[in-house]
């Protein structure tokens, strides 16, 4: 037991922290869907106070009147595997993240780290994959998300 713990303790000290993986540091999108990043599901979910938003041609709040519909996920879950294509589908059939469709699809990987644990703690996250809706409008006037499941 000794010798493996030291070979892995080695392993990971020779390791070039330049070939580590990148911590996703903005909010992506991908077609339709829009992953999102820690600090813009924290935003939606109103846990920061702090807008992500950059100014974007003077438009500073232009993403804040967006409703956000949310795939709670894990990378090993095979459930969350099988609905991600539908999921994708009806954000392009319904245009997500366009001002006509005033809506965007994300996805957030609950177990990229333990803050994304975290922060999927907090929005009452028990399985996978869990599908939330979070409306702008609720922001500014209750503190009512959806929560419910689906099984």
């Amino acid at each position: 037991l000794f010798s493996i713990l030291c070979c892995c303790i080695t392993t990971t000290i020779g390791v070039d922290p330049s070939a580590q993986p990148k911590v996703q540091t903005k909010t992506r999108r991908h077609e339709s869907l829009d992953h999102l990043n820690l600090d813009t599901l924290a935003y939606y979910l109103g846990l920061q106070s702090i807008s992500p938003f950059e100014d974007l041609d003077g438009d500073e709040n232009k993403d804040l009147d967006y409703d956000v519909a949310v795939l709670f996920y894990a990378q090993w879950d095979q459930y969350s595997h099988a609905l991600a294509p539908y999921w994708n589908k009806i954000a392009v059939d319904i245009g997500a993240g366009t001002k006509k469709s005033k809506l965007v699809m994300g996805l957030f990987d609950c177990e990229f780290d333990t803050e994304h644990s975290e922060l999927c703690t907090k929005a009452g996250v028990k399985g996978y994959p869990t599908m939330q809706f979070i409306a702008t409008s609720n922001k500014k006037n209750s503190n009512f998300q959806d929560t419910d499941t689906l099984t």
